[in-house]
């Protein structure tokens, strides 16, 4: 294989990535073999630039309702300071959600609410609010949503995991064989999904909808995937780190700062992951901590006191991460009354906005809000546009650097790699995050398909590879 000088010189970010994507923003020619009059070359297309991140302008509050009185609903915060009450209601004739609404998840162009009576679960568009399905039967009381890809999601209920059919949004009939009684919140890494059961974490072949593993762990009723690529998981003051490959457990103290739970009832994780830096928030007495993952250290950024006189402690969740800015919404409310306010700080914990929680008529009402709910306004983007390949050799590309979604963090994001049927040029795979491709040993062109799903928003590429025994290119 000959290598020309010009490579090295007009690439040195090939240089880095062994030959694999044009990454430059000026134009140039790869020309095989060396450039001559009569091969005017192959044109070498750049990396595309990530598009500049779309910011919402503002989030959902979830909430469980009156019960005996009032369904669960939706209101809508304004980063304004305005509130619309009511959101899906107001979109659908007047229609509730279940009796006790507990979460609200985000995928794809959807959005999925839980309740654990009544209507369990209510599908509507992420954009319009308008409903899309609801169904009362889903093999128990529900507790939260999972999808898996575009077809499949499952649904963690008062007794198992159930499966659901997203084509039609409806129940499979069928249950996770292995998975038994209450079980929670849930997170996916890659073709794993890790669900949390009392002091156990089940790890779930989500293709073969199969138990793979149950891994004991004291006392946790929460699990999460971080930004470091790890699945957390909390118990009172104990927080475990489960490696998503080997399931090895690490253990942590966090003496004086146990995680928020619920024993009385199950309500969301009271934790939540940053989607920009290695850090871990939870709600604690009544302080928002932030735990530094890589260092292990922590402080208390906001400590929720009083309005009007009255003090304030968490409900439900008690908090959410805008996977975005960092920013974090806060649930303050005075006891189980009518007395309810909701905080935006960021994330050292400085006041943004705070409203205070009414009703359309002005006057408090028994909302018991479960859970803040923030939009995923971005799409992931692949950025590689073009492979160079020597013959004969094997090309690695992190796909960190350039699959991207810019609320999204990398370790949520799945990838499959497709190659033609009958490719003799090249094969192609992807290994702990890297595109493997590698020349079998013939001149040409080829194609792979790159397709990534982020939280439900699927994007495919066609990406030319191009393979040859010398490789020159020129600006």
């Amino acid at each position: 294989m000959k290598l020309s000088k010009s490579i090295l010189f007009g690439l040195p970010l090939m240089a880095l990535m062994g030959l694999s994507s044009c990454s430059r923003d000026k134009d140039y020619s790869c020309l095989i073999p060396n450039p001559e009059p009569e091969n005017p070359g192959v044109e070498c297309i750049p990396d595309a630039k990530p598009s500049l991140p779309v910011e919402a302008d503002g989030f959902y509050m979830v909430n469980e309702g009156w019960f005996g009185h009032d369904g669960g609903s939706v209101n809508f915060f304004g980063k304004d300071g305005h509130i619309a009450y009511r959101a899906y209601s107001t979109a659908n004739a007047g229609e509730e959600f279940g009796k006790t609404t507990a979460g609200g998840v985000m995928y794809g162009d959807n959005l999925y609410f839980t309740s654990k009576q009544g209507n369990r679960l209510v599908v509507a568009d992420a954009k319009t609010l308008k409903k899309k399905a609801v169904l009362e039967e889903v093999g128990g009381d529900a507790r939260f949503f999972q999808g898996i890809n575009a077809n499949k999601g499952y649904l963690s209920v008062s007794s198992g995991i159930s499966i659901l059919n997203l084509e039609d949004f409806t129940y499979t009939g069928k249950q996770i064989a292995g998975v038994s009684g209450e079980v929670g919140d849930m997170c996916q890494v890659n073709n794993t999904v890790f669900a949390a059961g009392k002091g156990k974490i089940y790890a779930i072949h989500a293709e073969k909808d199969e138990l793979i593993e149950t891994i004991e762990v004291k006392g946790a009723n929460s699990v999460l995937l971080a930004k470091d690529g790890n699945v957390w998981a909390g118990a009172g003051e104990t927080l475990y780190k489960i490696n998503p490959a080997t399931f090895e457990v690490e253990k942590r103290d966090i003496k004086g700062l146990g995680i928020r739970t619920n024993p009385w009832a199950w309500t969301p994780r009271a934790i939540d992951a940053s989607a920009t830096s290695n850090t871990l928030y939870w709600a604690s007495g009544k302080s928002v901590i932030k735990y530094d993952i890589e260092s292990g250290s922590s402080e208390s950024i906001f400590t929720l006191g009083s309005e009007d006189g009255k003090n304030l402690g968490f409900y439900g969740a008690g908090l959410r991460v805008d996977p975005l800015t960092e920013d974090i919404a806060v649930i303050g409310q005075q006891g189980f009354s009518t007395f309810i306010w909701v905080y935006l700080i960021d994330n050292a914990g400085k006041e943004i906005k705070k409203y205070q929680v009414l009703n359309q008529d002005g006057k408090e009402h028994y909302w018991f809000p479960s859970m803040p709910l923030f939009l995923d306004m971005n799409k992931p983007e692949i950025l590689v546009n073009q492979i160079l390949v020597p013959v004969k050799e094997t090309v690695e590309i992190d796909l960190s650097e350039k699959v991207v979604d810019a609320d999204t963090f990398d370790a949520a994001i799945s990838k499959v790699v497709e190659v033609k049927e009958g490719e003799t040029l090249i094969s192609a795979s992807i290994e702990n995050n890297k595109l493997i491709v590698e020349g079998l040993g013939e001149e040409g062109k080829t194609e792979i398909t790159l397709t990534v799903n982020s939280n439900g928003c699927i994007v495919s590429k066609t990406i030319e590879v191009v393979i040859a025994e010398e490789l020159t290119c020129k600006l």
